[in-house]
């Protein structure tokens, strides 16, 4: 049997203060509920908007923009780290790397981490995978 790769699609435009409404049929096929907080990722080649389902449900979530090396194991270090510090990984994107390098773009739920921001960007900073880290707490 086939599974269907699209649940629901339908054109949508762009209004004047920068929305996109999307119809009801679609909301319920895809389970988005009112409020439902996304991850929106423009991609240059080819020019397109990924948008995640991210829910926030009172979590603390904080968005991780990394430079990581392109290189097998990577993202399984900062993985185990995360998993380690009782952080869980809500989505991620890890485009394909040029020139040794990847950007990974990621939210994760800190909410049962007993660590502050700062230290958390401090201890995966510290990792042999990471370049350069920056993360942003979603409000």
């Amino acid at each position: 049997m086939m599974r269907k790769r699209f649940q629901a699609t339908e054109l949508v435009s762009l209004d004047e203060g920068g929305r996109i409404r999307l119809s009801e049929e679609v909301l319920e096929a895809l389970g988005i509920e009112p409020r439902t907080a996304f991850l929106a990722v423009g991609e240059l080649t080819p020019r397109r908007i990924l948008l995640y389902p991210v829910a926030m449900g009172g979590r603390r979530l904080v968005e991780v923009l990394a430079t990581i090396k392109d290189k097998p194991g990577s993202l399984g270090e900062i993985a185990t780290a995360l998993g380690d510090l009782d952080v869980n990984i809500e989505t991620s994107i890890l485009p394909p790397g040029l020139g040794g390098l990847s950007e990974w773009i990621a939210v994760i739920d800190i909410t049962n981490s007993k660590l502050s921001l700062d230290e958390l960007k401090a201890k995966l900073s510290e990792l042999s995978s990471v370049e350069s880290l920056e993360v942003i707490e979603v409000t």
